[in-house]
């Protein structure tokens, strides 16, 4: 097995990649020998010989036994996340966080963004992604950090996946780019973010109807837009993937599956705050990057290679998050840029560069 260490929705259990899969088999095994040991009873209804009587008994004993340990380990993933929940509550929480986060929006003169989008290029014929690391290898460049591919269903809706690449300006001083740190800060802030903004006026360019179902990934800050742009209410969300995001503190609330992916020694993961546990479920492992090497520990390279554990993972909760995709179609991919206004008001301005 790897070395995946698994929260289950909600939070409350946590174990080993191994332990899950372990946990799994045993409940396998208990269901398929109680039906077992059914059919066995059922079969000598009318005749009964002791021998035959005692192999039941044995029979439901094993079983019963079997399912023992199965209720221990489930018991052992429980106790296991709350000493995980004791320690990450030890971090700075996100009230704190938020707090710091809106104060300095506000000393930076305020923060009213307005977005103008653009389409940079169109594919056709683009297969769809299979598995949750090639949704991750999809994740667009800097240059065009908002990728829509859509897939025609049968119903008369698009399959939509929208894929949001990572913060590109780091100061706080730039004015015209969206995907700069005051996203970061308006993110962790719970006020309205230019970059999320922005992945949503592409979306209404890419024609994306609120019927159609919607899969969203992100890498880094574009995790935590994904986030909130599922968590809006505005979309059919039926599935988000986020990797190395800043997201401790939105924990998933709709009824859809989401897959959080971090790596242990990933400080920009830390800057979520404390973790609120919701009905994601969450993967984390160290990324054996070199501690000195921050890019290398969150880079979206390495959050794949994770990523390809989890798509080889018996688990099978884990795959949820891509379980309602279209297997084998095609459809289109488009790639956008944004720029932010510097005189904004939060409206968007969409341009076409290509088509």
């Amino acid at each position: 097995m790897s070395s995946l260490v698994i929260s289950a929705s909600g939070g409350q259990r946590v174990a080993t990649e191994d332990l899950w899969w372990l946990i799994d088999l045993l409940g396998g095994v208990v269901t398929r020998a109680e039906h077992t040991t059914d059919q066995l009873v059922r079969s000598v209804r009318d005749y009964q010989p002791e021998s035959w009587s005692l192999l039941t008994q044995t029979c439901e004993r094993w079983v019963d036994d079997v399912d023992h340990v199965s209720r221990s380990l489930q018991s052992y993933t429980e106790l296991v996340a709350e000493q995980e929940q004791f320690r990450t509550s030890l971090m700075i929480g996100h009230s704190v966080l938020g707090g710091l986060s809106a104060g300095v929006l506000h000393l930076s003169g305020g923060y009213h963004p307005g977005v103008r989008v653009e389409e940079h290029s169109v594919a056709h014929g683009v297969p769809i992604a299979s598995g949750v690391a090639e949704r991750l290898a999809r994740l667009p460049g800097s240059e065009t950090p908002i990728r829509i591919e859509r897939y025609p269903l049968p119903d008369g809706t698009t399959h939509t996946e929208v894929f949001i690449s990572g913060t590109r300006e780091w100061s706080l001083g730039s004015e015209d780019d969206p995907f700069d740190m005051r996203s970061n800060l308006a993110l962790v802030a719970g006020v309205p973010a230019a970059a999320s903004m922005a992945a949503r006026h592409a979306m209404r360019q890419a024609r994306v109807s609120p019927r159609d179902p919607v899969v969203f990934v992100g890498h880094s800050q574009g995790g935590a837009v994904a986030t909130a742009l599922a968590e809006s209410g505005q979309f059919r969300t039926v599935g988000l993937i986020t990797a190395g995001a800043p997201v401790g503190h939105m924990p998933v609330t709709g009824d859809y599956p989401a897959l959080r992916i971090e790596h242990t020694d990933d400080p920009i993961v830390s800057l979520g705050g404390h973790t609120s546990s919701g009905r994601e479920v969450v993967v984390s492992r160290d990324s054996g990057a070199p501690l000195w090497d921050v890019s290398a520990v969150h880079a979206s390279e390495g959050y794949t290679d994770t990523a390809t554990q989890i798509d080889r993972s018996p688990v099978s909760f884990l795959h949820d998050a891509v379980a309602t995709a279209p297997e084998g179609v095609s459809g289109q991919s488009y790639l956008f840029d944004a720029t932010e206004l510097t005189t904004g008001d939060g409206e968007a301005v969409a341009g076409r560069t290509g088509q």
